[in-house]
């Protein structure tokens, strides 16, 4: 809805709204992004390269609003990064609040569960 959906992105079975979804992005199954940016990936994950606990892009059932995720970044299933308390600034271990606006920075490892 009212969103950019960039060249390579995947997206599967989710919702974006009011958002964009840059190159090589991976939407997982049961997203719901609005007011955001996901920056996306600068290659695709290779089966046979490094593995990692949580892939590449925003993982299954997360919720994502008024977030900037930048490039390369991992975001384990079920997160919850919303702001509901409206916080303006604050520091995560993989992430921060500013100016009320989520920000998880380049190659951030996200966990999943993480609710902010």
């Amino acid at each position: 809805d009212q969103s950019i959906l960039c060249e390579g992105s995947i997206i599967s079975d989710s919702r974006i709204a009011h958002s964009l979804v840059g190159n090589r992005a991976i939407v997982r199954q049961g997203a719901d992004i609005e007011r955001s940016i996901v920056m996306g990936a600068r290659e695709y994950e290779s089966e046979t390269g490094e593995r990692h606990e949580i892939p590449l892009g925003i993982g299954r059932d997360c919720r994502l609003k008024n977030v900037i995720v930048d490039l390369n970044a991992r975001i384990g299933e079920g997160c919850v990064l919303v702001n509901e308390k409206g916080v303006q600034e604050l520091d995560g271990k993989d992430w921060c609040i500013r100016g009320g606006i989520i920000v998880v920075p380049r190659d951030a490892i996200v966990p999943a569960g993480t609710v902010v």
